[in-house]
């Protein structure tokens, strides 16, 4: 539970983490039909280490980016960042490169998001209802959609819990109207069985978190033993029921 516990388990004190000798990677990007994208996924990242495609709304193309890992000296060919929801944005020369430098991107343009994790079957059909949402009563927002896979995850707050899972995330410029596409969104990952990200956008309640984490009593067991004053509970958490309803006057 400690493995994701939102702070509300206290300060760490002591961390041992299992690490892997450094490695590089090859990261290749091509643009494609949304639907050739998303049928051919799975089968993509099967064949990398690790990929992941965005969808660009004002263009209906997505482009693809997958890494494998590779011996070879880096190279690398700098690009100039490209504005959100353009292809050039993420269509990038090919490029080898140790992984620590090679994952990491550039985000100059302030926006915001939500992220939802959904089980692994149900991302292709949420993603296919996301664009027709976007299309239709959103075609105003023009930012990337991102689609990416994760291993089941044990912890109790884990948004996977223990499955296969996929994240699709939208973003937005934080100078331009947002809650109407995420609100219309959010509808249709709930409806496919998803979870929020933590630490983005979403509009749920407690007792909508307390339907998606079966686990939670435990957690709040848990967390009332290591923490019973209440410390290190904020008012968002509270008001998600995952620490100490700081609403009712204290005895």
């Amino acid at each position: 539970a400690a493995s994701l516990s939102l702070g509300l388990f206290g300060a760490l004190t002591r961390v041992t983490l299992h690490t892997v000798p450094a490695y590089k990677l090859r990261e290749q990007s091509r643009a494609l039909s949304f639907d050739a994208c998303l049928d051919g996924f799975l089968a993509e990242e099967e064949s990398h280490r690790n990929a992941e495609f965005w969808w660009l709304p004002g263009h209906d193309r997505c482009v693809l980016k997958t890494f494998l890992e590779t011996d070879d000296a880096p190279f690398r060919i700098e690009a100039p960042e490209a504005l959100p929801g353009t292809i050039a944005r993420y269509l990038k020369p090919e490029a080898v490169d140790w992984s620590w430098r090679i994952y990491p991107s550039r985000r100059s343009f302030p926006f915001v998001e939500m992220e939802y994790t959904l089980p692994l079957a149900a991302g292709p059909a949420a993603m296919r209802e996301i664009r027709a949402l976007m299309q239709a009563r959103h075609p105003a927002c023009t930012w990337s959609v991102e689609y990416r896979t994760q291993p089941g995850e044990t912890a109790a707050l884990s948004p996977t819990q223990g499955a296969p899972s996929v994240n699709i995330s939208l973003h937005q410029a934080v100078d331009l109207p947002y809650e109407p596409l995420f609100r219309d969104a959010e509808g249709v990952f709930l409806a496919h069985g998803g979870r929020p990200h933590w630490g983005k956008l979403h509009f749920l309640d407690r007792d909508e978190i307390a339907r998606l984490y079966p686990g939670l009593d435990a957690f709040r067991t848990i967390r009332a033993a290591l923490d019973p004053a209440g410390m290190f509970t904020n008012d968002y958490l509270a008001r998600l029921g995952l620490g100490e309803d700081r609403s009712a006057p204290r005895r």
